[in-house]
C-alpha cells in the first residue's frame, strides 16, 4: 500500500485521478457520446479530448466508427476556425473510407461536402467547387440520401456568394 505524506503530492494525484478517470475504462461509444455532450455545451477542448482517446483505441474500433470520429474532429475544428486542422481530420476520414471503399463509400459525399465548405471559408473557391462537385458525383454513383440536400444547398450558396470563378 502506497502512503503519501506530502499533502501537495496527494492533492496532485487526486487531481490527476479526477481528471483522467472519465477516460479510463470507457467504451468508444460512451466516449463518443460524452464528446457530443461536451460539444453541445460548447466545451470543444473536452470534446476533443474524448475523441482523441477513442483514436488511441483505434485497433479495437470499426473503420466506420473511426471515420465518424475523424469527421467529428473536422467539424469541431471547422467551427473553431482551425481550417487546416479540420482538413487534416477530413483527409484521414477520406483515406480510411477509400481504403475500405466497399463498406464506407457512402461516407465520401459528406466528407467532400465538408471539405468544400472549409475551402469556401478559406477563400479557395476553385478547390471548394472541386470538392462540392466530387461530393455530388459520389452521390450520383451511390444512392441518394438526405445528405444530398445539404450538399446541393452548400453548392448553391457557394455559387450565389462567389459569382463567377476566375
Amino acid at each position: 500500500m502506497l502512503i503519501i505524506r506530502d499533502k501537495k503530492l496527494l492533492f496532485f494525484f487526486a487531481f490527476l485521478t479526477i481528471l483522467y478517470t472519465p477516460l479510463l475504462a470507457q467504451s468508444p461509444q460512451e466516449l463518443f457520446q460524452l464528446s457530443r455532450k461536451s460539444q453541445n455545451k460548447g466545451d470543444f477542448i473536452e470534446a476533443e479530448k474524448y475523441l482523441l482517446s477513442i483514436i488511441d483505441q483505434k485497433e479495437n474500433i470499426k473503420a466506420e466508427n473511426l471515420v465518424a470520429v475523424y469527421n467529428q474532429l473536422g467539424i469541431m475544428n471547422n467551427s473553431l476556425g482551425k481550417y487546416d486542422k479540420a482538413v487534416d481530420y477530413y483527409i484521414k476520414a477520406e483515406n480510411l473510407s477509400l481504403n475500405n471503399i466497399e463498406a464506407l463509400y457512402y461516407k465520401l459525399p459528406s466528407i467532400y461536402n465538408n471539405l468544400g465548405n472549409i475551402f469556401k471559408h478559406k477563400g479557395d473557391y476553385k478547390k471548394a467547387l472541386d470538392y462540392f462537385q466530387e461530393s455530388i458525383y459520389k452521390l450520383n454513383t451511390w444512392e441518394l440520401s438526405e445528405s444530398m440536400e445539404k450538399i446541393i444547398i452548400s453548392l448553391l450558396m457557394f455559387i450565389r456568394n462567389t459569382g463567377n470563378l476566375k
